[in-house]
């Protein structure tokens, strides 16, 4: 038995040590990669975490089948699943092992101990499976996160792939990460800002919502600030860059916000705690009940120990509402406001923009005598047909619950503090 387990555990560091470094290469060949590309930039990247979890539940899943089969039909395949057992183990172990060179308590420790004495007593199975609960359940937290990390990009992340650059009078189609501060872009109809900079030409209707929470759109003309983030939704704006990538105000809030799926609540702080003052007690009763109960009571004694299962449902709650409130356009700070929104009684608003509907309708067309409520409507949603804000959207809209033939229009201009002019 001790040939095995250095035969198994020596095969699975070894792989495990060459996996780890496998990967570290090509983490940093990517990154190189991304940081000299200047064509396109990936919205997202997997972490190499995450890709690390993925090839340990394979693992451990061909493991635990190996060790089922061995009790069921072929008993040399549970020998067969020790490799694939400790290769998932492996940082469990050495963190039990720096925890008990620190002498600090750590849920690695019960876990290392119940793993050995599986081992001992034979009951590969058991072991395999606990392994692989410990495997998904990490996987289902690394989901989580990334789900929740990737709603705030989806928010405050989103710049285009290129942005248009004046060079020598000439709009010039660039990557993103090209441009940098004193840089003189231009945002058109319907785009996004990419960076944060003062309005040097032209006027523009531009949505600021997703920064300031009001759904009405606002005026720019020159002089004025525009954001990163923000959207035009009518005119053409020349820009001059102040502050550009990270260093923009939504880029800014988009890492603060990032930073919550890190915080943790009271619940989380009190659940780690409590694991930690239980650690040695389980250990010490399993050790004290094994004249009593045997090898096998006592290993179920120190298996029975709630501190990892603890931590991870905790966090598993957190981040989930931290996805959910977060894809209903409620962005928090802090995730400790959750402990306490129970005992909130009352919110104050900071301006009232925040609590109106970001899509307006239209309640009723008033008209004068000799015209009809088609005809205007007709003639408004031809003149709002390729705008973006939010009452041609709502004119749009009722203009085509009516099944109204809309008319091209023609030599479209627009006046800031006027609108629109066109020629049917």
């Amino acid at each position: 038995m001790i040939l095995e387990l250095l035969l198994s555990g020596g095969a699975a560091y070894a792989l495990r040590k060459y996996y780890k470094r496998t990967v570290t290469k090509k983490v940093n060949t990517t990154l190189e990669v991304v940081n000299s590309a200047t064509e396109e930039i990936p919205s997202t990247l997997t972490s190499s975490i995450e890709k690390e979890i993925n090839v340990d539940l394979i693992v451990i899943g061909v493991s635990t089948s190996l060790s089922m089969l061995g009790n069921l039909a072929y008993e040399p395949l549970r020998l067969l699943s020790m490799p694939g057992w400790f290769y998932v183990s492996i940082p469990v172990f050495e963190k039990a092992f720096e925890a008990v060179k620190q002498r600090k308590p750590d849920v690695s420790i019960p876990y290392t101990v119940t793993n050995m004495a599986c081992f001992g007593l034979g009951f590969y199975a058991t072991g395999n499976w606990a392994a692989f609960f410990y495997v998904l359940s990490r996987k289902l937290l690394s989901k989580l996160e990334r789900e929740s990390k990737e709603n705030l990009i989806d928010v405050f992340g989103q710049y285009p792939k290129s942005v248009w650059l004046v060079v020598n009078e000439i709009e010039t189609q660039v990557p993103f990460i090209a441009i940098k501060e004193n840089d003189i872009i231009v945002a058109h109809t319907g785009e996004k800002i990419p960076a944060d900079g003062i309005v040097i030409e032209g006027t523009a209707s531009v949505d600021q919502q997703i920064l300031t929470g009001e759904a009405q759109p606002i005026e720019k003309d020159i002089g004025d600030q525009v954001f990163a983030t923000t959207v035009v939704l009518t005119g053409k704006v020349f820009i001059k860059v102040e502050k550009a990538g990270e260093a923009t105000i939504a880029a800014q809030i988009a890492q603060i916000l990032n930073q919550t799926t890190h915080c943790k609540t009271e619940s989380q702080l009190h659940a780690d705690v409590l694991t930690q003052k239980s650690i040695f007690p389980t250990l010490v009763a399993g050790g004290l009940l094994f004249p009593v109960l045997g090898p096998i009571g006592a290993t179920a004694v120190m298996n029975a120990h709630f501190g990892y299962r603890m931590s991870i449902v905790s966090s598993i709650v957190m981040l989930t509402y931290l996805r959910l409130i977060s894809q209903s356009g409620i962005l928090l700070k802090d995730a400790k406001v959750l402990d306490t929104l129970s005992k909130v009684d009352t919110i104050v608003f900071d301006k009232t923009g925040t609590l109106t509907l970001s899509k307006p309708y239209v309640g009723q067309i008033h008209i004068t005598p000799g015209w009809q409520e088609e005809t205007i409507l007709k003639l408004a949603a031809a003149v709002e047909y390729r705008q973006h804000h939010p009452i041609a959207l709502a004119i749009l809209q009722e203009a085509r619950a009516r099944d109204l033939d809309i008319p091209s229009v023609e030599n479209m201009a627009y006046e800031l503090g006027y609108g629109l002019k066109v020629y049917l």
